[in-house]
């Protein structure tokens, strides 16, 4: 009886292997460097001060909450509450990866978790702000063999990002 209990269990763990090699070769090696690039394109568009660059890497209905709280509903209201601050408090920013990691959702859908630090942003005194660290979580979606944010949530951190 023993025997046929880890029978059973060795029987479960080689099926779960299995499942999860099988899930993994799903993805195209073309989704895969697109999802990784994801966030590297983000940054170049973010340190360029281009929100039209940096817009369109969103879905036109993607919600995005920023670092203070705001829920933008919508590509349209990202661009109107960021393009006066690329003129001001992030003229001089420049944003930075700290790490990545991407969760395959579906084949047309993934979770991305990065780790991020900015610096050079000016505070609300005008003051240019030191080096801050934050996570930023976006599910992402593939659409005409481009994947874009759909949703966004972005939070400061008070040290790098740790993951466990």
């Amino acid at each position: 009886m023993k025997n046929a209990y880890y029978i059973f269990l060795c029987l479960i763990s080689a099926l779960c292997s299995i499942y999860v090699n099988a899930q993994v070769g799903f993805y195209s090696k073309s989704d895969l460097s697109a999802l990784e690039e994801l966030p590297e394109k983000w940054i170049k568009h973010w340190n360029s001060h281009n929100i039209d660059s940096l817009s369109s890497l969103l879905q036109t209905d993607a919600d995005l909450v920023t670092v203070r709280g705001t829920l933008l509903k919508g590509k349209t209201n990202f661009i109107k509450d960021h393009s006066p601050k690329f003129l001001t408090i992030f003229k001089g920013s420049v944003l930075s990866k700290d790490t990545v990691l991407i969760r395959y959702v579906k084949s047309d859908m993934a979770i991305i978790h990065f780790g991020w630090g900015i610096r050079g942003d000016l505070d609300r005194q005008g003051n240019k702000q030191d080096l801050r660290h934050g996570i930023g979580t976006w599910v992402v979606i593939k659409e005409m063999n481009d994947w874009k944010i759909l949703i966004s949530h972005m939070m400061l951190k008070l040290s790098a990002i740790s993951i466990r």
